[in-house]
């Protein structure tokens, strides 16, 4: 399975972040980026937070809404990949290749 890196483009720290989660509260730092980039799929201007990870859990990422929602995607309860291409109609997306692209 191929798997691909994460690339965020200019952070800027926005403020401090009181949030809810499965694990319970929890405070982390909220940030803005210029771009993410996965492959070749781009899209601008996203807030994001970074938490720590859940020793119990194995996972590599959480993806929100505010990112997912920009993406057609699947994920496959069986063998766990998420699969994701890009939407025909994207409001501020920038637009690589549109094939789809799986992530673990």
């Amino acid at each position: 399975m191929a798997k691909y890196k994460l690339k965020i483009t200019s952070i800027a720290r926005k403020h401090l972040y009181k949030r809810i989660t499965a694990n319970g509260r929890t405070q982390t730092n909220m940030y803005r980026a210029e771009s993410f980039t996965l492959s070749d799929l781009t899209i601008n201007a996203k807030k994001f937070t970074v938490m720590e990870a859940s020793s119990s859990r194995r996972y590599d990422g959480l993806l929100g809404m505010n990112i997912l929602r920009e993406f057609r995607f699947q994920i496959n309860q069986e063998k766990s990949p998420l699969l994701i291409s890009l939407r025909h109609k994207r409001r501020r997306a920038q637009t690589g290749k549109l094939s789809s692209q799986k992530v673990k």
